[in-house]
């Protein structure tokens, strides 16, 4: 997984820009300039090298993807909500923080994806993040079916994305298990969102 977030780093056009409209998603190849290949053979390498340092709770490498900008922010359709989060400057610098020195003890499981997240009572009262359950429950800015169909979205995009990244390289091949990775991924009830945020949100 974190070879294929590292292959198709997304994000969303804030404003207008030329041959894109404000709202649109974006993904693109994390270039890693000191590697001139192609990109199934770069990705292929950095699997080898994640899987030796190990990406668990007590490997040697840290994957930490962090959002910027807002949650919320967007329907499904990529048009403005009204409504949303500001994820600020200085929860992006506490974030980083606490996981540089190792200070986060507590982490729940994403419901879909099973990545790992900062516990939010453990935020708010271990390191002074006041209100982070309420401001980062999606539940708070969209019905868990809308959550529900976000993944569902993510998981197809991502996957065809990489598919199309990967075809006719040397390695496309050995990256079935990357590009498949999203594929795999337990997809969630409406139920089981909602279970999920006002347990631990």
């Amino acid at each position: 997984m974190a070879v294929a977030l590292d292959s198709a780093c997304e994000s969303v056009i804030t404003s207008a820009v030329e041959g894109r409209v404000a709202g649109e998603r974006v993904r693109v190849y994390a270039a890693t300039d000191f590697m001139a290949r192609e990109q199934a053979v770069k990705a292929y390498l950095k699997f080898m090298v994640y899987r030796g340092m190990g990406l668990g709770e007590d490997g040697k490498l840290v994957f930490f993807v962090k959002d910027t900008g807002y949650v919320g922010e967007h329907d499904i359709d990529g048009f403005s909500t009204g409504k949303g989060e500001k994820i600020r400057v200085e929860d992006s610098k506490k974030l980083l923080h606490l996981l540089e020195n190792n200070k986060i003890k507590r982490w729940i499981k994403h419901p879909a994806f099973g990545y790992l997240i900062p516990d939010p009572e453990e935020m708010e009262t271990q390191h002074g993040m006041k209100n982070f359950a309420e401001r980062f429950n999606l539940l708070n800015y969209y019905s868990p079916q809308e959550i529900v169909e976000f993944i569902k979205r993510d998981i197809r995009e991502r996957t065809q994305y990489l598919a199309n990244l990967f075809k006719g390289q040397r390695r496309e091949k050995e990256m079935g298990e990357i590009i498949d990775v999203w594929k795999n991924c337990h997809t969630p009830s409406p139920q089981e969102i909602k279970g999920f945020y006002q347990t631990h949100y």
